[in-house]
């Protein structure tokens, strides 16, 4: 598993080149995905089972809850925030 620790990624641009890598494995994943797929159940670590794409609209919600909290910041700090 890759670390993500802060000395492996000091620059934006490092960081993103990181992200890209990442989205760009996420696509191909996505993509690779049909019907039978989604609907298959996945366990949690915590012992819950859901179907894939019940966990796929999780992760988007997440990621939507975590760029607002970027945003808000942004927009403590005096900055603009994130564009939707």
């Amino acid at each position: 598993m890759l670390a993500y620790t802060s000395n492996k990624f000091p620059t934006v641009v490092t960081i993103q080149s990181l992200l890209a890598s990442v989205h760009a494995q996420s696509i191909t994943y996505l993509r690779g995905l049909n019907d039978d797929d989604l609907s298959r159940s996945m366990a949690t670590a915590w012992g819950a089972t859901y179907a894939l794409v019940e966990m796929i609209g999780h992760l988007l919600e997440h990621e939507i809850y975590h760029r607002a909290e970027l945003s808000l910041i942004l927009g403590m700090l005096g900055r603009e925030g994130l564009n939707a």
